[in-house]
């Protein structure tokens, strides 16, 4: 007998260490990155896929979210400068490049190969912006050079310098989002002689944010559990290592109807 219960228990010590092997072996790959492409559920649901334009109930039973995302928002907000953040003395009626009148102007004597004054134009407070845009006259080839620079928190950043098309609207695209409230632009003289330069006018291009907020509930008085800010070219999905719980249902919020946000998620329960 006691041989008996010897042996028993070895079997079921030796029992325990193979579960043990399988849990751990299991709870490792459980821990791997979510995906909800590989998902098995036990009632063989596909997850949904929506696309939202405005605020809404997405779902109005408890549901797990997969991921979501949004769309380009291909739009932008001229914003005309409020004033200047430094003195200038070369330019004569220097306000009226920053008045919204395309045909008013200042103007500039510029010797012979040289710069122009720089102007330096502000915002009141920084903005997201994707680039600038400026109309600018010149009497003659010798004059279509510029050169803008913007302000990026610590320092000054080469925007462009080049050549320009006169008289009509000049875009120039940064070639990532930027915060900035300065820029400095001046222009060029490579003839022989003085020249007279007009500068008309200039705008930054703020950049468009679409933000929502996704609710743990019917509407938007509910916890927020997670936030989208789109405001990059392309369908911008963010995928998760593991769902979100949404116990209540899942409302989305919009702070402005512009652009879209797709989910994709799965409704839990009958």
């Amino acid at each position: 007998m006691e041989g008996f219960s010897i042996k028993l228990i070895f079997v079921r010590f030796d029992s325990l260490c193979i579960f043990q092997r399988e849990f751990m072996s299991i709870s490792q790959q459980t821990e791997r990155p979510f995906s909800s492409n590989s998902l098995v559920l036990a009632n063989s649901r596909k997850p949904i896929n929506i696309r939202m334009t405005s605020s809404g109930l997405v779902c109005n039973r408890p549901c797990m979210l997969f991921d979501c995302g949004g769309s380009y928002i291909d739009a932008v907000e001229y914003v005309t400068p409020t004033g200047l953040f430094d003195s200038v003395i070369d330019w004569v009626d220097i306000e009226k490049c920053y008045d919204n009148g395309n045909v008013t102007y200042a103007s500039c004597e510029v010797s012979s190969e040289d710069w122009s004054e720089y102007v330096p134009l502000k915002i009141d407070a920084p903005v997201l912006i994707k680039g600038i845009r400026f109309r600018g006259a010149y009497n003659s080839s010798t004059q279509n050079l510029v050169n803008i620079y913007y302000w990026e928190d610590p320092d000054w950043v080469l925007l462009y310098e080049g050549l320009y098309v006169h008289f009509l609207w000049n875009t120039i695209l940064t070639t990532k989002y930027v915060m900035t409230d300065k820029v400095y632009i001046k222009f060029y003289n490579s003839s022989g002689g003085s020249t007279t330069h007009f500068f008309n006018e200039f705008d930054f291009l703020k950049v468009e944010v679409l933000n929502t907020t996704l609710h743990n509930g019917f509407d938007n008085s509910y916890e927020v559990k997670h936030r989208v800010a789109v405001t990059t070219k392309g369908n911008i999905f963010a995928g998760f290592n593991r769902p979100l719980i949404f116990n209540k249902g899942l409302y989305i919020n919009f702070s402005e109807d512009v652009g879209s946000v797709f989910l994709r998620y799965l409704p839990l329960g009958t």
